[in-house]
């Protein structure tokens, strides 16, 4: 009987793990459409977002703030570059700085605002205790996931 119903609480375990997966990979899609309708890759997006309210930042600041690789958020950047959605500039010791241009903080005051404005309201529409429950949740989630995939890679003789 005890097998049974371990196996159950696996079962229904294993159901909202996929409950889980599901949700999270709808809302990647949700953004991908999103950046796509504006012209830009995800990764630019997110660049964008960042820029919004960091003008000006490093591309190691960039890397930092959107959890992009160097060679991705360099790859936006200069597919934006050649948009003329932003401007680098050399800041020093091998650093670079990125700017939105005229035409890059149109389009951030435009249609980026709005789907600011968007997910501003689709948050709103939890309650304060399902906010935080929400962050820290998946905060949590995120970090024992981090933890649990990096001791994977440490496991001698494999790839």
């Amino acid at each position: 009987m005890l097998m049974r119903s371990t196996s159950a609480m696996q079962d229904a375990q294993d159901r909202l793990l996929g409950e889980f997966t599901y949700v999270s990979n709808e809302l990647d899609e949700l953004y991908r459409v999103a950046a796509k309708r504006l012209g830009l890759s995800p990764s630019a997006y997110e660049i964008l977002v960042v820029l919004r309210t960091m003008d000006g930042c490093t591309q190691k600041e960039l890397c930092d703030e959107c959890s992009l690789s160097k060679q991705t958020v360099n790859s936006a950047v200069h597919g934006m570059e050649r948009a003329g959605l932003v401007r680098v500039e050399s800041s020093g010791h091998r650093a670079t700085q990125v700017w939105l241009t005229e035409e890059g903080r149109s389009l951030v005051a435009g249609r980026l605002d709005e789907m600011y404005e968007a997910e501003r309201q689709a948050f709103r529409s939890l309650s304060v205790e399902e906010r935080l429950a929400f962050v820290s949740l998946t905060k949590r989630f995120s970090e024992e996931l981090k933890v649990r995939f990096a001791a994977l890679e440490q496991r001698p003789g494999e790839r």
